[in-house]
């Protein structure tokens, strides 16, 4: 009995170790992260002096301010169009418009890019995709064509700056190369999937498996052909656009000394680092750095670098708080129509 009761007791303590590992590591990934950020934070406020932040952020222009939540909202839109093409909304086009807008809430928000996720299963949960097999299979092939569309834009920013610390030809020749590769991605994974899909499965009866199997398929043949390699590129291309246009109307806003083609440029090398999924929460420290240390390298001084970085941060978090209310009242909106 004392012997069974150890074992017990030793298999508990083994539950417990993983556990408490388990609980450890999320608490790392969640809060590891923002403590880092504020971290970061602090060091670069440290080297910016209160003075000079409160003339940045008072100095900002009304008009540069309110072409940037055009352009962030814009960006939101053409979105919702795209999805709306390979998954007809059916006159729901503002519950759509809500749930990509808590997207950008969501993103913003969470670390690691994990709205994405999220993203999939409130689009299901508000009836506005089949199922997450068949969207999740357009989705991850639409984001392949938003890097195609920053890399681009990036080797576009990088011909037309005319600043000689940034004009270097390695980092086009880089861009355009990256670009190329996420091209041949959203050109070639759907043609490869749909095969590999097809020889994988064929003796899985009717079983869940085989139902996700074909929901996939669904999803990969909505994008075959030029017109869908079209609503898949050029909606990107407007959305990546319109995101490009927030940040750097946000810089002009606050009197960055720079011209507007070096400020696209600060915006396209910042974006495309924000997409790594290294972010803390609300990219605290890491979002500022980037933008400060762009700045800096196309000749703005330390501390101008710095006050620029957090006014384009309070841009952003105007454009991803109206985002955000925006999606967060969808639902009564609905509900009171439905009244």
């Amino acid at each position: 009995m004392n012997l069974r009761s150890q074992r017990v007791t030793v298999q508990d303590l083994g539950d417990w170790r993983e556990s408490a590992v388990g609980a450890l590591g999320r608490f790392l990934s969640r809060w590891g992260t923002a403590l880092a950020g504020a971290v970061l934070l602090a060091v670069l406020l440290s080297h910016v002096s209160l003075t000079e932040l409160a003339r940045t952020l008072r100095g900002a222009h009304p008009g540069y301010v309110l072409a940037a939540v055009l352009c962030g909202l814009l960006a939101t839109a053409v979105r919702v169009v795209r999805y709306g093409h390979f998954f007809p909304p059916h006159r729901r086009w503002l519950q759509l418009y809500g749930v990509f807008s808590l997207l950008r809430l969501i993103n913003y928000a969470l670390p690691f890019r994990s709205g994405e996720v999220v993203a999939l299963g409130l689009l299901k949960k508000r009836g506005l995709a089949p199922t997450v097999a068949e969207t999740s299979a357009i989705w991850f092939v639409l984001r392949c064509a938003d890097f195609t569309a920053l890399f681009l834009l990036l080797a576009a920013a990088v011909n037309l700056s005319v600043s000689t610390h940034a004009a270097d030809p390695r980092l086009q020749n880089a861009a355009l190369a990256l670009a190329s590769l996420s091209l041949l991605a959203v050109v070639v994974l759907p043609i490869v999937l749909h095969w590999a899909i097809r020889r994988r499965v064929v003796r899985q009866g009717r079983g869940w498996l085989a139902r996700q199997r074909q929901a996939m398929e669904d999803g990969l043949q909505k994008l075959q052909g030029h017109r869908a390699l079209l609503w898949t590129m050029v909606p990107a291309l407007l959305v990546w656009t319109a995101n490009i246009g927030m940040t750097t109307c946000a810089l002009l806003a606050c009197g960055a000394p720079i011209s507007a083609c070096d400020a696209a440029l600060a915006s396209v090398i910042v974006l495309a680092f924000n997409l790594l999924p290294i972010r803390p929460p609300l990219a605290l420290g890491t979002g500022d750095a980037a933008w400060a240390g762009t700045l800096v390298l196309l000749g703005v001084g330390t501390a101008e670098a710095i006050a620029l970085a957090l006014g384009v941060r309070l841009v952003q978090m105007l454009v991803t708080a109206m985002d955000g209310c925006i999606g967060v009242a969808v639902p009564t909106i609905d509900r009171s129509g439905k009244d």
